[in-house]
């Protein structure tokens, strides 16, 4: 251990003489440096190696350059390069090199490594970063994804781009981070397109004459490291031919070709939801993507229809598909709000005729209720106020109104200001009638059971609270959430002088055995 150490100190010597050559050190200040690094390579040679110990050591590197390329920058020494110049950078890549022999498998050291490389702007280092991270985690994707990244936004290459996404879905094929990134990658590239299109001017006359010379430069671009076949439709096969290969020359293509269109992209989600089908949110990530970007509303209807096609009788999706229309509109005071959600209102009733069960009125009451809230123009809100009370009548009237849909209806009522004493009857029988409908939900009942006390309906004995109480917990004996009311409730009685000591001893004996049975059932 020794040995090795001493040799690592006498690797030093040379870039410690050219610091205080250069004067950037003074001799105690390289003593110091010597004495820590010294330290620092004994911890690394203790046994088991730790790995605060190298990021301790690399984290002492990189201050110590810092203050090295300050104080140059302050002295102003210009000249040739010599080896201090480049040694403490060289130094922290071996010390990175040296604890990825011993932590191989930490994710978040391999990441450190790459960062640093890509401030360093070391585009050598990075490439053999990142060809040794994808042998060592080829089934990570956040690693083909820095990858594809650093090609495309560093060294402005598409095809290498496209490749390192390509071999990533080989190995990953239901990666979600992938597919996204594979469909964005290609969305980005044909904005570049476009708006590098828009600077130069290029019309498409002046693409016509240079038609036949781009078909023969794509044909000699062709990729010939491309891992995954992506393919499209027969339909579309017929129409153009598309590749993930030899695309370097799109800029000057017409403006009606398929690729600037975002047909690329298009072919890229069709592979992706072959390889991943029944996943909604999967796919909404997808319409996530292209809301990032410009002009790609072609896409995102095709989007919804492929949506719309696979999860017919998905309610969430149904419903998805249905806000489309407002998803986008952030002024809900404008005229163009008015308008889209007019659609929606009209698109959710159409899937309520294709699938009228309790979940989508539910969400379609939701949809209604959000908006209504939202909104502040006295029209726009009595219009979704008669919509929502029609709906929720609806609902209730169809035995398909939920638990959720009751409680919701309810909080809306209670949301008004203006009650009078036929509002207080009307929310009696509601009240009733979602408890009726929804024995089992001790949500429905504690909010009957807290309206009728704040109403003070303690007239006769089948609506008094106690009875309530009773009827409530006979058909729901295991809700807490009831039983906690109740004792609640108990206090204040005896608080009121409504109970006396024994009766409360009583009660409060049967709810002490009532939740010591809760306990052996949560331990047990």
């Amino acid at each position: 251990m020794a040995e090795t150490v001493q040799y690592y100190l006498e690797q030093m010597v040379p870039e410690l003489e050219d610091l205080e050559r250069k004067e950037i050190f003074t001799k105690e200040e390289i003593k110091s440096i010597v004495k820590k690094r010294t330290n620092f390579e004994y911890a690394l040679k203790r046994r088991p190696a730790q790995i605060i110990d190298f990021l301790k050591y690399i984290e002492y590197e990189m201050n110590l350059d810092l203050l090295k390329k300050k104080r140059k920058n302050r002295l102003g020494i210009k000249g040739r390069v010599t080896i201090s110049d480049y040694s403490i950078k060289r130094r922290i890549y071996h010390i990175f090199d040296r604890a990825i022999i011993k932590f191989a498998g930490d994710v978040k050291l391999w990441v450190q490594y790459i960062e640093y490389a890509k401030n360093e702007g070391d585009h050598k280092m990075l490439s053999k970063i990142f060809g040794s991270v994808l042998q060592l985690h080829p089934t990570n994707p956040m690693f083909w994804i820095m990858a594809s990244k650093y090609e495309y936004e560093i060294n402005t290459n598409i095809m290498s781009a496209r490749v390192f996404l390509q071999r990533g879905l080989r190995l990953n094929h239901d990666s979600h981070q992938l597919w996204h990134q594979y469909f964005k990658l290609e969305l980005i590239y044909v904005e570049k397109i476009k708006a590098r299109r828009k600077i130069l001017g290029i019309s498409n006359k002046d693409d016509e004459s240079n038609d036949e010379s781009n078909d023969e430069s794509n044909v000699e671009r062709k990729d010939s490291q491309n891992f995954i076949e992506i393919t499209a439709d027969d339909d579309f096969l017929k129409t153009k031919k598309l590749e993930l290969k030899g695309l370097d020359n799109l800029p000057n293509l017409d403006d009606d070709n398929l690729l600037l269109r975002g047909e690329l992209a298009k072919v890229v989600y069709s592979n992706a939801i072959k390889a991943i089908p029944n996943d909604l949110s999967f796919r909404k990530e997808f319409i996530d993507v292209c809301q990032e970007l410009s002009d790609t509303n072609t896409i995102q209807e095709e989007i919804y229809e492929s949506i719309l096609k696979d999860f017919e009788n998905n309610p969430e999706a149904l419903s998805y598909v249905a806000e489309r229309h407002v998803a986008n509109i952030s002024d809900v005071q404008s005229v163009e709000f008015v308008h889209a959600i007019k659609n929606s209102i009209d698109e959710f009733q159409k899937c309520i005729e294709t699938l009228p069960n309790d979940e989508m009125w539910y969400l379609f009451s939701k949809f209604l209720l959000k908006y209504s809230r939202m909104v502040s123009e006295p029209n726009l809100i009595a219009f979704l106020n008669k919509k929502l009370l029609k709906t929720y009548k609806t609902a209730s009237e169809s035995n398909l109104a939920s638990s959720q849909m009751y409680l919701d209806w309810i909080n809306w009522i209670l949301e008004k200001e203006e009650s009078n004493s036929n509002d207080t009857i009307k929310m009696k029988g509601l009240l009733t009638k979602a408890t009726d409908t929804w024995p089992n939900s001790s949500k429905l009942w504690e909010k009957r059971i807290n309206i009728t006390i704040s109403l003070n309906d303690n007239e006769g004995e089948n609506d008094s609270i106690d009875e309530l109480y009773k009827l409530a917990l006979k058909l729901n004996p295991t809700s807490l959430i009831l039983w906690d009311s109740y004792i609640s409730w108990i206090f204040k009685k005896f608080k009121n002088g409504d109970l006396k000591d024994f009766e409360l001893e009583k009660l409060l004996l049967v709810c002490n055995k009532i939740y010591d049975c809760f306990y052996f059932l949560f331990i047990y």
